[in-house]
C-alpha cells in the first residue's frame, strides 16, 4: 500500500507573530509563509488515487477558501498535509496558491499603504510612488545594512535607489532613524565639514613658520629695546 509523501508542513503563522507586532507586520509574516512554500508533490493515497499532497500557511478564511476551490480534498492526519485528488491536481493546486500568494501580497500592500497615509515619513531620503517607496541617499555602509534588514526592499542598480514595497513600510519605519541619520553625515556639505578641522591641525603642525606679522612685532620690540643702548 503506498503512503502519501509530502516535501510541504502547516505552517500556522499565529506562531510567528511577535508579541505587540500589529496588522501590518502580521501581512509580512503572511507573505514570507507563502514565499516560502515549495511546489505540490505528485502521489497517490492508500487505494492507488493519484492526487497531490500539499500544505499552506494555516487561516480559516483560507482554509474556507481551499475546500471551496478543492471540495474533494481530504485532510491526512499522518502527514498534516491536504490530499487533493486527481492526476492534475499538483497542477491545479500550485495556481491555486500562486493566486493566493498574490492576493496576500496585495493584501498587505493596502495595509502598509494605509498605514503610511495615517502616519507618513516626511523626509527627502524618501519617494511616494502609488506603486511603492523609493528610498535615496547618499552612499552608507550604515544605510545599505539597515535596507537589507528591511522585508522585501530591493536595490534598482540602474536607477540607484532602493525599492520598498507598501507592505515592509512598517519595517522601514523600525529602521528609519538610523537611515536618514547615515544619510545626513555622508552628504557631501557634511564630509566636507568634517575634514576642515584635520585640513587645519595639519596647517598648524610643529614646522609651520610663524605668520609674518607675528614676526615683524618681534622685531620691533628688540629694536625699542636695543634703542636706548645704542643711544649711550
Amino acid at each position: 500500500m503506498n503512503k502519501l509523501v509530502s516535501t510541504r508542513r502547516p505552517i500556522d503563522v499565529s506562531q510567528n507573530r511577535a508579541p505587540g507586532s500589529n496588522v501590518v507586520e502580521q501581512a509580512i509574516v503572511d507573505c514570507d509563509a507563502w514565499s516560502n512554500m515549495s511546489d505540490s508533490m505528485p502521489t497517490s493515497n492508500g487505494n492507488d488515487r493519484p492526487g497531490a499532497a500539499a500544505a499552506f500557511p494555516y487561516d480559516r478564511m483560507t482554509v474556507e477558501r481551499f475546500r471551496k476551490t478543492f471540495p474533494r480534498a481530504r485532510w491526512n492526519d499522518d502527514l498534516k498535509a491536504w490530499f487533493v485528488p486527481g492526476k492534475t491536481a499538483a497542477r491545479r493546486f500550485d495556481r491555486w496558491l500562486e493566486l493566493e500568494r498574490s492576493q496576500t501580497e496585495t493584501h498587505a500592500d493596502i495595509k502598509g499603504r494605509d498605514a503610511f497615509v495615517f502616519d507618513p515619513i516626511s523626509s527627502k531620503y524618501l519617494r511616494r510612488l502609488d506603486s511603492h517607496l523609493e528610498v535615496v541617499t547618499p552612499y552608507s555602509r550604515t544605510v545599505v545594512d539597515e535596507m537589507r534588514q528591511v522585508p522585501f526592499a530591493s536595490w534598482d542598480a540602474d536607477r540607484r535607489v532602493w525599492t520598498v514595497p507598501y507592505r515592509s513600510y512598517e519595517a522601514l519605519r523600525l529602521h528609519w532613524s538610523r537611515i536618514e541619520e547615515a544619510a545626513k553625515r555622508n552628504e557631501p556639505d557634511e564630509r566636507k565639514s568634517a575634514e576642515k578641522p584635520i585640513a587645519g591641525r595639519k596647517k598648524n603642525g610643529p614646522h609651520v613658520r610663524a605668520p609674518p606679522n607675528a614676526a615683524a612685532a618681534a622685531i620691533r620690540s628688540i629694536r625699542r629695546i636695543c634703542r636706548p643702548l645704542v643711544g649711550r
